[in-house]
This record gives structure tokens, C-alpha cells and sequence, in this order.
């Protein structure tokens, strides 16, 4: 009996055989050359069956299938027809004599490199998806069969280095007892499609995949990302009495979908949700979010082969506006650029030395301000079918923000003018920015409110890429001069009589949750699977204790673990 450990993606305990799935060889020669209209040929053969196999994935799953899983099989169509993708594989045959193989390869695996240096973990995380079609087109360029997961006619642990959307499709989902991967975090597709269809998972094992036997029995602990091989009957049996508790404890959070946030002792909150696309917004009211905290606006670009229109925009965002139905919701303007790639923008296709600190965010749309106004028109217009609020990203000088407001306010008269009704509608910024918080007494005289990122701030407060594994332990947002920080941002917003969000990853974490909640943040927003947990632990709180706690940090914490102490104490006083 080994216990493995991943990253619990998807809650719930499995018990059940592995499936191992195995790579398929994928070698092929590099020197042939079939000459450039028969290589043509075959990539052309190659990309057209690798979508139809998509389409008809989503065709004869669409019942079966949540909303985010077939937005999922969309984005591969999408790659699967980038032109500027196709005709560069195109020109390394016809310019260098390059086989399919050779050429396809190497301009998947330049797409894969760009995106595993992006910034954003989800979008870092795409670079599985772009190395799974790349394996499926070189599977049809060299007649190699793929696994073929339909076969499984039992039900089992599906045990892989990765596994892609249209892998998990093939197997019936009551055959799917639990996902087990040697890559991935929270934010890859086999994470999403995991907990869209309540499968437990654990990802990230990295080699100690291989410690795994194709038919041994195993246990997956998708909340604690542990995998047990072979377990005895003592283990089998502690796991069971886990897996009942979860349940329950399951069941306890299902009482909280349409409750109202609050503290044990009646100070409420808002407890909202980070979203980028209608389906998400659906999903997250489903798990009765109060507010939608943050809008990922720059997702409608990144989702679409043009630049889209204001009709276009203004579209979706009275789509989102009528579905929220009152509840406060805020759209971020574009967080495009540095390490978003949109080749269809200007200016945005180029590489920087150093993307996180470049052209992006609010630098982009004040540098291309016809495509940021074209934006503010699109939300001003949806205003007018609800409230909504408007926030820009990654502000670090006043001179920034009134440039941003002075283009709202242009843009708000002109359609006035031009007789288009326009709504309420606040505005705000997101603090991100070591700069901006210093600055945040001028910021919020200027405002409405602000809301916090901060998976952006802790990196720039402590100078840290989080990619990079050999300083990856320093990215801790428990780190105290970020809590100070934070405590700043809040109390001085606060004073001024505005409001405070939160947006980051810490608005799920039990670690920080306290602390902020001692602070009187005013909205926590998170992912939506996160929000009835969350809900339930805050209903835990003491708020008036934990406005002792965040004292006693901000004045007396100067390490982490110091802090972790000070939490740790907190929490185990808290009651069940």
C-alpha cells in the first residue's frame, strides 16, 4: 500500500480498479518528403477527420453533456480552424521542404511554449489542450490508433500522464468512477470537466504516476489530492467513513444555495463569482451566487476569430445583464495583452521580454482607445437592461485613471446624444499594483469602488514568478506584507465611505478567509463550485473575533508561518 499525492481538483472519494492509459508512439521520420501538394494533402485529411471527430463527440453527447464541457470541445474546433495556425504548419512544407509531421509539430509545440509562459493560470493551462490536438493530428498523419476509451465497459479509475475533453467523452460517465493524471491544476480542462460532471480527481503526480499498475485497486481523494494504491482493509475502511462525511458535509452545503452570506454573528457579505461566458454566469446562480464579483470581458476576444463589434459586445452583455436579474455585477474592462496573445489585435501579436510588466490590461486599451471605446459603448449600452459596474485592470498611476474615466465620460455623452439609452451603471479599479494600493486614498476619491486581485498583487508585492519553481515558495498569500497591504486597501476604502471586493484565489482559501472577513470585506468572489463551501465556513465566523485576528496580524505578524500560526489558532476555535 503507497499513498500518492496531487492536487485534489474535483471533491469526492473513488474506490475502483485503474485503467492506465497508455501513450500512444508518436516517432515518425523527419527526413521523408512527400512533396508539397501530397504533404498538403494529408495535413488537410488530418485537420478535417480530427474535427469531425469533435463534431461528432458533441453531437452525440450534447444531452449528456454540461454547458462548459462543450464550450470546452468549441475551443479545439476554434484552433482546429485558426487560419494563422494552419498556414504557418502550410509554410514550413512549402517554404522548407518539411513533411506534415515535422511541420505540424513544430508549429504546435511553438503555440504550447506561448502559452505555457502566460501569466494567467488558466490560460497556462491550455498548453495540454494544444499538445492533445497536436497528438491527435500526428495520430491520423501516421495512422497510429489513439486509445479508444469507448471500449471500457466497466467501471473504473482512469489513470493517464494527461487526458483530454474528447478522451473523457468516449467513456460512458458511469464507467468514470475517478480521474487520476501525472499534469494538470484546478484550472485545466480535466479539472473542469471533473467537477461539471461530479467525478473525484487528482492531478499533478507527476512521476509518481508510474508507481501505479494498470488493475490495481485504488482509492482517489479528490479533496485532499490523495491516491491510495492497494490499499488494505484497514485503509479501505477509513476512507469509507471519509467519503460518508463528505456527504453529509455535502449535504450541509446544499442548504446554503439560497441563503444569504453571512457571519455567525450577522455580518453579511457577498459572496460572488469569477466568470468569463453566459454559461458561467448560469452555473454560478445555480450555486447560488449573490453577485457575479468579476466578468472577464477580455474572454470574449480571445473566444472569437474578429474583432467583435459594439452591436456584438453590447449583445452579450445584455445577455449577462438580463440573467443576473438585479444581482450586482461587475464587467472588467479587458485584461488583453503581454501574455493574452489575440493575433487579430494590433499592436498585441509581438513578443516582450518581460509580457507581466508590458503592454497590456489598461496600458492596451488606453494605447488602442478606438477598440476601448468601442468596449465602454458595448457596456454603457447594456446598462440600460440593468445596473451594472464597470472596473479597469491593472491601474498604477492617477494619470492612468482619469484617462480611462475621462473616455467613459466621453463615451456616456455620446450616446446620450445620440439618444441610446444608458442605465446606472458604477465604476471602479482593480488594485493589483503594489503603486495603486500605496495610492489607494487617491484612487477611491475618484470612484466607486475597488476590488483586489490579489493573485497579481502577491507577485508584484514580493517579486516573485510563480511558474518558476525554484522561487514558486515565496508566492504565499499569507506573506504579511500583503495581509498589510490588503488591510490598507480596505480600511482606507472604507473610511472614504466605498466598497472593497476581492477577486483573487484567496477569496476561496480557509487560510485567508478569516483575516478578511476581521477586515469587513464587502465581497468575496470566487470560482463558482467554491461559493456554497465557502458560504457554509463563513456562517463559522465570529466576525468581531476576527477583527481581533486581523489586528494581531497586521500590527504583530513579520513571517508567514507567524501568521499561519495566528490563523491556525484562530480556526481551531472555531465551532463545527
Amino acid at each position: 500500500m503507497t499513498t500518492l499525492k496531487g492536487v485534489g481538483v474535483s471533491d469526492g472519494i473513488a474506490f475502483g480498479k485503474a485503467y492506465c492509459l497508455a501513450k500512444p508512439d508518436l516517432t515518425f521520420d523527419k527526413d521523408t518528403f512527400l512533396g508539397i501538394e501530397q504533404e498538403e494533402a494529408r495535413l488537410k485529411k488530418a485537420f478535417r477527420d480530427t474535427k469531425t471527430t469533435i463534431m461528432n463527440i458533441k453531437q452525440h453527447n450534447s444531452a449528456e453533456m454540461a454547458k462548459k464541457y462543450l464550450d470546452i470541445l468549441d475551443f479545439y474546433l476554434e484552433v482546429l480552424s485558426d487560419p494563422e495556425l494552419i498556414n504557418e504548419v502550410k509554410r514550413v512544407i512549402t517554404e522548407e521542404n518539411k513533411n506534415a509531421a515535422v511541420a505540424l509539430n513544430r508549429v504546435f509545440n511553438q503555440y504550447a511554449a506561448i502559452f505555457l509562459k502566460m501569466n494567467d493560470e488558466y490560460l497556462r493551462e491550455r498548453v495540454h489542450d494544444i499538445n492533445d490536438m497536436r497528438d491527435q493530428l500526428l495520430g491520423r498523419l501516421l495512422d497510429i490508433d489513439t486509445p479508444d476509451l469507448s471500449l471500457i465497459d466497466q467501471p473504473v479509475v482512469i489513470v493517464a500522464n494527461s487526458i483530454s475533453p474528447t478522451q473523457i467523452a468516449q467513456v460512458q460517465k458511469k464507467n468514470i468512477l475517478g480521474i487520476v493524471t501525472a499534469v494538470g491544476t484546478k484550472t485545466s480542462h480535466a479539472a473542469i470537466i471533473s467537477r461539471s460532471m461530479d467525478i473525484p480527481a487528482v492531478l499533478g503526480l507527476q512521476t509518481r504516476l508510474s508507481d501505479i499498475k494498470n488493475g490495481e485497486q485504488l482509492i482517489v481523494d479528490g479533496s485532499s489530492g490523495e491516491v491510495v494504491t492497494a490499499p488494505d482493509h484497514h485503509e479501505i475502511e477509513n476512507y469509507q467513513r471519509r467519503s460518508e462525511r463528505f456527504k453529509q458535509q455535502r449535504k450541509v452545503w446544499t442548504k446554503f444555495i439560497n441563503q444569504p452570506t453571512k457571519t455567525l454573528d450577522g455580518q453579511k457579505l457577498l459572496l460572488g463569482a469569477n466568470v468569463s461566458s453566459e454559461s458561467e454566469v448560469e452555473n454560478a446562480l445555480n450555486f447560488g451566487a449573490d453577485s457575479m464579483g468579476l466578468f472577464r470581458t477580455e474572454y470574449i476576444y480571445m473566444n472569437s476569430d474578429h474583432l467583435p463589434s459594439e452591436d456584438e459586445q453590447a449583445s452579450i452583455y445584455q445577455n449577462i445583464v438580463s440573467k443576473v436579474n438585479g444581482k450586482q455585477l461587475t464587467f472588467r474592462t479587458m485584461d488583453i495583452g503581454g501574455d493574452k496573445l489575440v493575433s487579430y489585435l494590433p499592436n498585441i501579436a509581438h513578443k516582450e521580454s518581460n509580457p507581466f510588466l508590458g503592454y497590456r490590461a489598461i496600458r492596451y486599451s488606453l494605447g488602442e482607445s478606438s477598440i476601448f471605446r468601442t468596449q465602454i459603448r458595448a457596456l454603457l449600452r447594456s446598462s440600460a437592461y440593468g445596473p451594472i459596474r464597470i472596473m479597469f485592470p491593472m491601474i498604477s498611476t492617477i494619470s492612468e485613471l482619469d484617462q480611462a474615466l475621462s473616455i467613459y465620460n466621453e463615451e456616456r455623452q455620446n450616446l446620450i446624444n445620440e439618444g441610446v439609452p444608458v442605465g446606472s451603471v458604477q465604476l471602479g479599479t482593480m488594485i493589483e499594483v503594489p503603486a495603486a494600493a500605496i495610492m489607494i486614498d487617491k484612487i477611491i476619491s475618484k470612484v466607486d469602488f475597488v476590488s483586489i486581485g490579489t493573485n497579481d498583487l502577491v507577485q508584484y508585492t514580493v517579486a516573485v514568478d510563480r511558474g518558476n519553481e525554484r522561487v514558486s515558495y515565496l508566492y504565499q498569500a499569507c506573506d504579511p506584507a500583503v495581509l498589510r497591504l490588503i488591510g490598507h486597501i480596505v480600511r482606507t476604502v472604507h473610511k472614504a465611505g466605498k466598497t472593497v471586493g476581492i477577486c483573487g484565489e484567496v477569496a476561496a482559501d480557509p487560510q485567508v478567509i478569516p483575516f478578511l472577513i476581521g477586515l469587513g470585506m464587502d465581497e468575496l468572489s470566487t470560482t463558482p463550485t467554491q461559493i456554497l463551501k465557502t458560504r457554509a465556513y463563513i456562517s463559522r465566523i465570529n466576525s468581531q473575533t476576527a477583527g481581533q485576528l486581523a489586528d494581531n496580524i497586521i500590527l504583530n505578524a513579520g513571517t508567514t508561518s507567524e501568521v499561519n500560526n495566528m490563523i491556525h489558532d484562530f480556526t481551531s476555535k472555531m465551532p463545527e
